[in-house]
């Protein structure tokens, strides 16, 4: 009687992202929090990339990350971002961040 939702999921992938910025120390962190519900272990590259309108404006070093079977684990990324467009009431701004794993 009420609406039923299957989701279906590869046996790996991201959980959950979350992006922290510092603008006086002019930095980023992302927080990548990776799911392996393989019975097999699991190595990949995570790779992080900053658009703004469809245009990339900056590139996060990737990282590659193993994972153990049936295990979560949080990948995080730090870099410096020197001069972000910042959003403002009179000029709402906002990037877009696309993080993919192969």
């Amino acid at each position: 009687w009420q609406d039923v939702f299957l989701v279906v999921r590869p046996a790996f992938y991201i959980d959950d992202v979350f992006v922290i910025t510092a603008l006086r120390k002019k930095k980023i962190e992302v927080q990548i929090a990776l799911v392996n519900k393989d019975r097999v272990p699991h190595t990949v590259t995570v790779s992080n990339v900053i658009e703004d309108g469809g245009r990339t404006v900056k590139e996060l070093s990737p990282g590659e990350i193993t994972l153990s079977p049936n295990t979560t684990q949080t990948f995080t990324v730090k870099e410096s971002w020197g001069a972000p467009e910042l959003w403002l009431p009179d000029t709402p701004h906002l990037y877009c961040l696309k993080t993919t794993i192969p």
